[in-house]
């Protein structure tokens, strides 16, 4: 979804670029605990990791959908440092 909004004229939007940037932000940390769920030692870490990624997504779309720009927990100083959008 971020990245089809991406390529939208409403990607001016500053509403749609902030939810834009925390979306990119969940999609990379599930990527990233998705690949440590290969290795044996932490696949019980990469799969908490994963249900607390996936909490946060349904944050971050249930306050999209109310159309609020609240940070989500943690992400919120991800995105501050690194917004590519």
């Amino acid at each position: 979804m971020p990245l089809i909004l991406s390529c939208t004229k409403w990607r001016q939007d500053e509403f749609v670029r902030f939810h834009l940037n925390q979306g990119l932000m969940v999609l990379m940390l599930a990527t990233i605990c998705a690949a440590l769920g290969f290795v044996p030692v932490l696949e019980q870490v990469a799969l908490s990791l994963t249900l607390l990624v996936d909490v946060l997504s349904l944050v971050g779309l249930i306050t999209a959908l109310r159309r609020r720009a609240a940070p989500l927990p943690f992400i919120g100083l991800l995105v501050a440092r690194f917004h590519p959008f």
